[in-house]
């Protein structure tokens, strides 16, 4: 796995938040918590899923890996 950006810690905490409190997350979910546009979320999502942080269905829920 590679370092993570602050940005991207951001992201998996409330991923990681999200899945606490709601069981499931998705795009516009993690959008509007952080005040972002989805494409945006988008973007730091792959490169997540990338690094095995996280995975996603197919335009589904996203969720955090074992590794985390």
């Amino acid at each position: 796995m590679s370092t993570l950006s602050a940005r991207s810690e951001d992201y998996l905490k409330t991923i990681y938040k999200l899945q606490a409190e709601r069981k499931v997350v998705r795009v516009k979910d993690l959008a509007q918590t952080l005040g972002v546009r989805s494409p945006t979320v988008v973007g730091v999502i792959s490169g997540l899923k990338d690094s095995g942080y996280v995975d996603q269905e197919h335009y589904g829920y996203i969720s955090l890996t074992k590794e985390i």
